[in-house]
């Protein structure tokens, strides 16, 4: 089970090494399709939760609801909407404490649906 190729044909120019300097596209699409066609998909009997990124939606529309991860989950996929772009849910405080809201959120949720408890 492989994620379609289309990823691949996103442009995604903000991809930058340590420095912080742009990678070009070129490097990046050879390490994707590389990563792609070595790496074997296999179905998780697991639920997944992907949290998306609410401003790469419509560029990342085209591609599938779920990114390439939706078949890969026996259980389901949970897709959920946080603020920013890509780089700007982790790097970003105002983005980032919506992303840890949300996650927190799914922690204390799973772990109410199966009786765990979480220190959460």
């Amino acid at each position: 089970m492989r994620p379609s190729s289309k990823l691949i044909e996103i442009n995604m120019t903000t991809i930058t090494d340590e420095q912080n300097n742009p990678l070009p596209w070129e490097l990046v699409a050879r390490l994707y399709e590389k990563a792609g066609n070595s790496y074997d998909f296999r179905l998780l009997d697991s639920h997944g939760v992907l949290f998306r990124a609410s401003q790469d939606e419509e560029d990342l529309r085209a591609y599938d609801g779920g990114l390439g991860w939706e078949n890969l989950f026996a259980k389901g996929l949970e897709i959920i909407s946080v603020t920013g772009n890509h780089l700007t849910m982790v790097r970003q405080e105002s983005h980032t404490l919506t992303l840890a809201r949300k996650m927190t959120e799914v922690l204390r949720r799973y772990s109410m649906s199966k009786g765990n408890t979480l220190g959460i």
